[in-house]
């Protein structure tokens, strides 16, 4: 059985269905080039390589932004569908001017609008060179094989969440907005499913809401589209269940121990790529046991369109699931992650031929030096690995003495579960205690006193007015407007009186934890997100029908699909049958946790079915704390810096390059007047399409 991957089913809509379908209408001779925007470049680059669109026999790929050649070919323009790539689309078949291209073939991601058509074909230039238009809808980016991301930074959380009384417009075009890219999932996915959502929201009906937006337009879709599109015939129909980050507000504050949430949290990762902390990267790269020699701005390719370790810069290290080293130990606790490693190292050492030919001080036969000179290659790439992930594991654990993060993750574990490392019920009085004295410490960072505040409240329904105005003198009062919106997300942050009125877990949550607990052989590891039950439940169709409603309720008599053991056979050697599973999406508006990423490639229970989940954005505690403040990247920077008391770690902070992807935004002026973009330095060694747009176009300084 094959397995399922939305990296792949992206790829195969983009490099078959896109740019396959132009090459077969050019004739002998005829070449093409790809045009994509900041969007659609980043579209492209999360389920492809350059060396698989190269493949397609894609001579060029161009950034619409910038100025480039004028080439005799047949273009497609891979492009989003708002008003500044249409501006950019129109700017190459200018009146009076020689066409940019030969032949245009038209590819949005979405609707185009009838403003928008109205300009296209009000530029004759271009229509007589149009010979494909068409609305792909692929407007998502895929991060992993099961997980998927819409992009959307910080600020939808606060349009969502923040003021939807005041700007009810902004709150619904966020919300059509993000209806139409969960409309452009299903239709490269060939779903047509049952749509879900969490009744009992806390945010004033929100899942509610994108529901309803989005049965409208799936439904609006399918009749536009009529016969060109049908869901997948070989299963079961599927199931999409909508929920908001209101469902568990803990799990995005929480310090994880396991590899790929604590990298996330810890140091500024944008995608794939990881940037190491300035004062971290002379030590990294000091840590290499290889002899290959680092070369910056001599980027080479492999035969399969990978570029090596040894190539890349070692300031920024790629964190991809082709390095199955990473997909490997992602998601174990850091303290397996170095045993592990250690234990993989000794085992590759003893069995690659180079390795035991430079550990053999004895007498070296010709024979073994041939031996590991074939050996050699495999050698330097798995010891770049290596190197790679021991000096991550080396910042980490670094990290986690300096910030007391041993201390604080007991203590977010205590609150968040109430249950001690013991298994014991936590004392409130004690806990609080604790609290109050890892508020008042001034080796403990303003963002790590954040998240313990607003865990607590969230956990212990809230806080005495005199005792949180005393905890929050040390930070900034940009960075308190985030726990003061904490109600939006249905927390009580002032205390009740009422005893019986405080939140508990039930039973079954409090036994979730204890199982957790006792089957987890490391610590700090009690805690298990919320959706692990919710999702459990979802493809076990034991999903409560009140506090998850249908929006169309399936028919009478529907039952469960056989999920947990799928028929296998062969067609030809080599070849399996295709995963004909029903599909479940669970779709968290406001932002998905890697914790929560996490639970659908280790619980053995979500393992049976064919199960991914996503996001408006994936979030660490930083972006949502950011975001319920609604402050931009600089904004959030300089209000750490501003804090009062705070520990050393936090005074070095400082907004990196802009690494949010902007949906629309408000258009510059440049944009407005069409005038090509600044060229960013490129981050070199990095096998990804934007990236080698930057490079290629850097050289194209004036128009043609």
């Amino acid at each position: 059985m094959s397995n399922f991957s939305l990296k792949q089913a992206l790829r195969v809509r983009l490099l078959e269905g896109m740019i396959g379908e132009v090459r077969k209408k050019l004739k002998p001779g005829e070449f093409m080039l790809l045009v994509v925007d900041r969007r659609t470049s980043k579209i492209l680059s999360s389920c492809s390589r350059m060396f698989d669109v190269m493949q397609t026999d894609v001579m060029i790929i161009e950034n619409l932004t910038l100025c480039r050649e004028k080439l005799d070919f047949h273009a497609i323009y891979f492009i989003e569908n708002v008003a500044s790539s249409i501006k950019y689309l129109l700017r190459d078949f200018r009146p009076n001017k020689k066409p940019q291209y030969k032949a245009a073939h038209l590819y949005f991601t979405g609707r185009v609008t009838p403003e928008h058509m109205q300009q296209i074909q009000g530029r004759k230039q271009l229509v007589q060179r149009i010979q494909t238009f068409q609305e792909i809808n692929v407007d998502f980016l895929t991060c992993e094989s099961r997980v998927f991301s819409f992009a959307r930074p910080c600020k939808t959380l606060s349009n969502l969440y923040l003021y939807r009384e005041e700007k009810q417009d902004t709150f619904d075009t966020e919300l059509q907005k993000t209806s139409n890219q969960l409309v452009s999932l299903c239709l490269t996915l060939k779903e047509d499913p049952y749509i879900r959502y969490w009744g009992k929201s806390k945010s004033d009906g929100l899942s509610k809401a994108l529901a309803s937006f989005f049965e409208k337009d799936f439904n609006d879709k399918k009749a536009q589209l009529k016969n060109d599109w049908k869901p997948h015939e070989n299963r079961g129909r599927g199931t999409l269940l909508i929920v908001d980050r209101s469902i568990d507000p803990a799990a995005a504050l929480m310090h994880e121990f396991t590899y790929q949430p604590m990298l996330n949290d810890l140091l500024k990762i944008n995608g794939e790529l990881c940037q190491l902390p300035d004062d971290k990267k002379k030590k990294t790269s000091a840590t290499a046991t290889t002899t290959t020699t680092e070369t910056v701005g001599s980027v080479e390719e492999k035969e399969d369109g990978k570029i090596s370790e040894e190539e890349e810069d070692p300031n920024v290290l790629v964190l991809s699931e082709d390095d199955q080293l990473w997909r490997e130990l992602r998601h174990l606790h850091i303290a397996q992650v170095m045993q592990d490693l250690t234990s993989q190292i000794n085992k590759f050492k003893s069995e690659n031929k180079m390795a035991v030919y430079q550990g053999n001080k004895g007498d070296k036969n010709l024979k073994d030096m041939v031996a590991a000179g074939k050996a050699m290659a495999q050698f330097k790439e798995m010891m770049a690995k290596f190197d790679k992930h021991l000096g991550l594991v080396k910042i980490m654990m670094d990290l986690y003495e300096s910030r007391s993060l041993s201390e604080l993750g007991d203590l977010e574990q205590d609150l968040a579960t109430g249950l001690t490392e013991e298994g014991t019920d936590v004392i409130v009085k004690t806990v609080k205690h604790k609290l109050v004295l890892k508020c008042q410490a001034k080796d403990i960072a303003v963002i790590d006193k954040m998240r313990l505040l607003m865990i607590y409240m969230i956990s212990q329904g809230g806080i005495q007015e005199g005792t949180l105005r005393e905890l929050m003198k040390s930070s900034d009062e940009s960075l308190q407007k985030a726990l003061y919106n904490l109600p939006k997300l249905g927390v009580d942050i002032s205390a009740s009186k009422d005893k019986k009125a405080n939140p508990k877990h039930s039973k079954e949550r409090k036994t979730e934890f204890q199982n957790q607990s006792k089957n987890n052989e490391h610590l700090l590891m009690r805690h298990v997100p919320f959706v692990r039950l919710v999702m459990s439940r979802l493809i076990n169709w034991t999903l409560c029908p009140k506090a998850y409603p249908y929006m169309t309720p399936p028919p009478a008599g529907t039952k469960k699909p056989k999920s947990a053991k799928v028929t296998k056979w062969r067609r030809n050697k080599g070849e399996e049958k295709e995963d004909d599973r029903p599909l479940y999406i669970l779709f968290i508006i406001g932002g998905v946790t890697n914790s929560e990423m996490r639970l659908i490639y280790t619980d053995p229970d979500l393992q049976k079915a064919k199960l991914i989940i996503g996001s408006t954005d994936i979030i660490n505690p930083s972006r949502f704390i950011r975001g319920l403040a609604d402050l931009s990247e600089k904004q959030f920077a300089a209000g750490i810096r501003n804090s009062e008391g705070n520990a050393d770690s936090d005074k070095t902070v400082k907004a990196g390059a802009e690494s949010d992807i902007e949906d629309d935004g408000p258009e510059s002026d440049a944009e407005a007047d069409v005038e090509p973009l600044q060229v960013q330095e490129p981050v070199e060694g990095r096998d990804c399409i934007d990236s080698y747009l930057d490079r290629w176009c850097g050289c194209l300084d004036s128009c043609m």
